[in-house]
C-alpha cells in the first residue's frame, strides 16, 4: 500500500502523461489511428506505387565489372516477357479471347509491341494446345514502374476462362511475385497462437497482434506514396512488412507484460499502464531509436540497393514506437476491465497448481 501510495504521489514522465492522454481520448486515439490507416491505404491505392529496383553499388569493383559490360555490350531494347496460353481444345477455339486480350495488353503503359501466337507458327506447340505471345517493353525491368506491370499482369488474367488458362513469365514478372504472400499472415496465425498459450487469454494476446497490424498497415501505404519521390526497391514491402510485424509484437508486448506485472503488483488498471509507458515504454524507444540510427547509417554508404529500404524499415520502426506508446495505452483502457479480469484469473490458476 505505501509502494502504491508513493507512485501517486511521485510526478509522471512525458510517456506517462502520454499514456494518461491516450487512456482519457482512447476512442479519439483508436479512431485516429483507425482514420489514418483507411485514409493512407486509400491514398496508395490512388496515387499507385512506383518501385524502383536500383542494385548499382558505387565504388566496388563489382560496378566497374558492370559499368564496362553496359559501355560494350549492345543496347537493350528493353525487357521482354511472355504470356503463355494453354487449352485442351486447342488455342485456335479459344482465338477470339486470345486476340482480344493481347490488343488490350498493346494498349498499355510501356508496352512496345506485342507478337500473337497465332502470328508466329513456332509459338504454338505441335498438338496446338500450347502457345506464348511475347511482350517487347521499351524499359529495361528495373526501369519498368511497378503498377504499370501489375495492369499488364491482370489485363492477361482477364482471359482466362474454364477451358483456357493463361500464365506469365519473364524477368518484369518475377517483380509482381516478389510483392509478398501469405507468409506475413502465418507468421501473424503463429504469433498469436504462442501469445494465447503464454497468456490464456485470446483478447490479451491480441492486442500486440493488432498494434502491429496499424502500424504495419499505415506504414506500408505511407511506403508505397513515398516511393514516388525516393527510389524504393520492389522488395521493400514484403521486407518492411515482416521487420514491421517483429518489432510491433516485440514492442506492444515488452509494454503489455509490464502492464500485467503492474497490475498483479496492486496496481489499478490507469496507474498499471502509466507505470508501464513510464518503465517499458522508455525501453521502446531507446531501442527502437537505436534500430532507425543504425538503419539510416546504411545511406552514409551511397549503396542504391539499400538506401530506399533502409529508409523504408527506419519509418516502420518509427510508426511502430508511435503505436506502441498511444495506440495500446488506448486498447488497455478499453479492454481493461475484461483484461485485469482475465490476468488476475490466470494468476490465481497458476498459483493454485503451485499449492
Amino acid at each position: 500500500m505505501d509502494t502504491i501510495t508513493l507512485s501517486e504521489r511521485r510526478p509522471g514522465g512525458g510517456l506517462s502523461k502520454l499514456a494518461g492522454w491516450s487512456q482519457r481520448h482512447r476512442w479519439l486515439a483508436v479512431s485516429l489511428w483507425l482514420l489514418t490507416l483507411i485514409g493512407v491505404t486509400l491514398g496508395s491505392q490512388l496515387a499507385g506505387s512506383a518501385y524502383h529496383d536500383d542494385h548499382s553499388l558505387p565504388g566496388t569493383d563489382s560496378q566497374q565489372i558492370m559499368d564496362l559490360f553496359k559501355a560494350q555490350a549492345p543496347a537493350r531494347t528493353g525487357a521482354t516477357a511472355e504470356i503463355v496460353f494453354k487449352t485442351g481444345s486447342g488455342l485456335a477455339t479459344a482465338r477470339g479471347p486470345i486476340e482480344g486480350m493481347l490488343a488490350e495488353v498493346r494498349g498499355q503503359s510501356h508496352v512496345k509491341s506485342v507478337t500473337s501466337p497465332f502470328d508466329t507458327p513456332s509459338a504454338i506447340s505441335s498438338e496446338g494446345t500450347i502457345g506464348y505471345a511475347a511482350i517487347a517493353f521499351d524499359l529495361e525491368s528495373k526501369d519498368l514502374p511497378y503498377d504499370d506491370i501489375v495492369r499488364v499482369v491482370d489485363t492477361a488474367k482477364k482471359a482466362e476462362s474454364a477451358g483456357l488458362q493463361v500464365e506469365l513469365g519473364g524477368e518484369p514478372i518475377k517483380r509482381t511475385s516478389e510483392s509478398g504472400g501469405p507468409s506475413e499472415g502465418v507468421g501473424l496465425l503463429a504469433a498469436l497462437v504462442i501469445l494465447v498459450f503464454l497468456f490464456r487469454s485470446i483478447l490479451a494476446a491480441g492486442l500486440p497482434v493488432i498494434t502491429a497490424i496499424f502500424a504495419v498497415g499505415s506504414t506500408l501505404g505511407v511506403i508505397v506514396l513515398v516511393s514516388r519521390f525516393v527510389d524504393i526497391a520492389s522488395y521493400t514491402a514484403p521486407l518492411m512488412m515482416l521487420v514491421g510485424f517483429g518489432v510491433g509484437v516485440d514492442y506492444a508486448l515488452l509494454i503489455f507484460s509490464r502492464y500485467r506485472a503492474e497490475i498483479l503488483g496492486g496496481l489499478n488498471r490507469e496507474q498499471a499502464a502509466r507505470r508501464a509507458l513510464d518503465t517499458a515504454g522508455r525501453s521502446v524507444l531507446f531501442a527502437g531509436g537505436t534500430v532507425i540510427i543504425a538503419l539510416l547509417g546504411l545511406l552514409a554508404l551511397g549503396l542504391g540497393s539499400l538506401r530506399g529500404v533502409a529508409l523504408a524499415v527506419a519509418l516502420t520502426v518509427l510508426v511502430t514506437m508511435l503505436a506502441s506508446v498511444t495506440l495500446l495505452p488506448a486498447l488497455l483502457s478499453l479492454f481493461g476491465r475484461r483484461l485485469e479480469k482475465g490476468i488476475r484469473k490466470h494468476a490465481a490458476s497458476r498459483d493454485h497448481g503451485r499449492t
